[in-house]
């Protein structure tokens, strides 16, 4: 395929190359800062052994002709020589211009195996658009067949602690191609300061003799005695069948395998929508199969649009309940005192998740409740809300958005997690502060690159939550080639303050109340005539300026309807100093009979720091 041999092709091509160079302009591909290049561990590999190739600094986005090919040292590509082999590096799990592919010359074409031989001189070359411009190469020697030869390295998990070194082994564990194990030595290339200066995580890859094979470390630095709550989240798995050939079956084993290698003492393992491709029993039963072949962490399930491919909803929902052993499409659990909240669908409607009345109000009410502006509360549904994370520009597909980030804005502290783009988990995009924080989690079956959603990748890629008391860490993961390939972290301690004012707007937040044993309110009198002044005790309050005392119909919630009438601690509307034991006039009381709720109410929010006092107007 990679073979130019007549006049007629030749000119084909040259009008092929610049029809490709007006799309790629109209479609703003870039190069990435920085010399393209391919780099290959060793400049000799065993004719029969794997080679892992490194790609850095391709164009970006990748375009689904981008293009890798392996020739003999001294042949032009594009001559009279086709390639001995080739691939798009999109098929190779390559999507934003950097990435590993490994080329295993059991894969060469039986019509060119002859030209790959001991002794001799190769390259791998990457050449963008289906053209045969050379922009990287790498040169090799290929020696004697080992018997037997590397297939792999087992992975190293290191922990050090912030500001330390890690400390890697000497030797790693090879795995044969006779499904033998044994030690070998490693070099480790050097690690940058930078990288343990922090918390998170990060790759070090490293060199065995005569392989090409690269050994690779994943080290995960803590603070302290390390995160309070850790957490795995994947989504899209797409599980379509039971082959144990089918890709994304594999792309599953390989992610779960991973996560019990790297992160074993997770609390929980979030799987985020589409867990199937059709919503059928059976799906979900290969699905259950690999999971209990693993060992992993208790998981938690949210519904997908694939999910509900079905005749009617009631059989979708039905088959999500019973296979995944969840209450409802939406619930809430606490993991290590942490709130997790879990939205889904309640209709069918093609791509669009359809959230209630219902949903919504329960939503607002989870939110609030045991809210703290510097503790995060974790959120899912499967589709993201409109422009925000990498891919929702394109897929709006919540009906009730609008109402979703009105919710949310009342709470910053929250984080949504989504899935449903398959973007690539570094795409610039991948992370937002909008309402809240917000995080895409790619998909383990297959990856797209925003914006060319012109040909999915064979790349898997979840994300790893480590929480702190004051921060949460996201990192982000490539499954099939083990990497940490980026991270966020999300400061928490002193930086969110809620936005709700006690007047409250339709739509914020609705709080069920969280007694303090300690905090009391109480009225001077239990009923009032109308227009009688209210006089509201408090004690033990947390003394802040802003805590307040509202007084609301019996029928209302508050943070949904306005209160009738509201003071902070001091008696005015304006806050001044905090105040934990006193009292406050509502002058002139209410203008209208009926039953009525006084609330003593946490920092300008709506979170009650005792149980209502009910009075009534007569």
């Amino acid at each position: 395929m990679k073979q130019k041999n007549s006049e007629k092709i030749f000119k084909k091509v040259v009008l092929l190359v610049i029809c490709v160079a007006m799309l790629c302009s109209i479609l703003n591909f870039t190069q990435a800062a920085g010399t393209t290049t391919l780099t290959v561990s060793n400049s000799t590999i065993p004719l029969n052994g794997a080679v892992d190739v490194a790609i850095s600094n391709a164009q970006s986005p990748t375009s689904q002709t981008d293009w890798v090919g392996l020739y003999e040292d001294n042949v032009t590509p594009g001559g009279s020589q086709p390639s001995i082999w080739w691939d798009y590096i999109l098929n190779q799990g390559v999507t934003d211009g950097n990435g590993t592919f490994t080329f295993d010359p059991a894969n060469i074409p039986s019509a060119q195996k002859s030209r790959y031989v001991a002794g001799k001189k190769y390259k791998f070359i990457l050449a963008y658009n289906s053209t045969y411009t050379v922009s990287a190469s790498v040169s090799f020697n290929v020696s004697s067949s080992q018997s037997p030869t590397i297939k792999s390295i087992n992975p190293v998990i290191v922990t050090t602690s912030k500001g330390t070194a890690p400390s890697l082994p000497s030797t790693v564990t090879a795995v044969n191609s006779d499904a033998s194990q044994s030690p070998v030595s490693v070099t480790w290339n050097s690690i940058d300061p930078s990288l343990y200066s922090q918390v998170g995580s990060f790759t070090v890859k490293g060199v065995v003799a005569s392989t090409g094979v690269v050994p690779k470390a994943s080290v995960t630095v803590i603070e302290g005695s390390g995160p309070v709550l850790s957490f795995d989240v994947i989504s899209d798995t797409h599980i379509n069948n039971s082959s144990s050939t089918d890709i994304y079956n594999q792309h599953l084993t390989a992610a779960l395998t991973d996560m019990s290698q790297v992160n074993p003492n997770a609390n929980a393992l979030i799987v985020d929508g589409d867990i199937t491709d059709g919503g059928n029993a059976s799906q979900y039963d290969t699905f259950n199969s690999i999971l209990n072949s693993i060992p992993h962490a208790t998981p938690y399930f949210s519904l997908g649009n694939h999910d509900t491919w079905q005749s009617d909803y009631n059989t979708a929902k039905n088959n999500f309940l019973t296979k995944t052993g969840m209450s409802s499409v939406y619930y809430d659990k606490y993991i290590n005192g942490y709130h997790f909240i879990v939205l889904g669908s309640e209709a069918l409607d093609g791509n669009v998740a359809v959230i209630s009345t219902t949903q919504l109000n329960w939503f607002q009410q989870k939110l609030g409740e045991n809210a703290s502006p510097n503790k995060p509360i974790f959120v899912f549904l499967h589709q993201p809300l409109s422009n925000t994370v990498s891919g929702s520009d394109k897929m709006q597909d919540v009906q009730q958005d609008a109402q979703i980030k009105t919710i949310l804005a009342q709470y910053p502290q929250a984080m949504l997690i989504t899935g449903h783009t398959h973007s690539v988990l570094t795409e610039s995009t991948e992370f937002c502060t909008q309402q809240c924080n917000m995080v895409n989690t790619a998909s383990t079956a297959y990856l797209w690159y925003d914006p060319t959603y012109t040909q999915p990748g064979t790349g898997s890629q979840g994300l790893y939550f480590d929480v702190y008391p004051d921060k949460v860490v996201v990192k982000c993961r490539e499954f099939t080639r083990q990497e940490w390939i980026a991270q966020k972290t999300f400061m928490y301690s002193g930086t969110q303050t809620p936005t709700p004012t006690p007047t409250g707007a339709t739509a914020t937040p609705t709080p069920t109340p969280t007694p303090t044993s300690q905090a009391s309110i109480s009225t001077n009198k239990g009923n009032y005539a109308v227009g009688e002044s209210i006089t509201v005790n408090f004690s033990n309050g947390p003394g802040n300026p802003k805590d307040w005392i509202g007084i609301y119909k019996s029928t209302d919630t508050p943070g949904v309807q306005n209160s009738t009438k509201w003071l902070y601690v001091n008696g005015t509307q304006t806050a001044t100093t905090g105040i934990s034991t006193g009292s406050v006039t509502f002058t002139g009381g209410l203008a209208s009979a009926g039953s009525y709720k006084v609330g003593f109410f946490l920092n300008d929010g709506y979170t009650t720091i005792c149980n209502y006092v009910n009075i009534t107007v007569q």
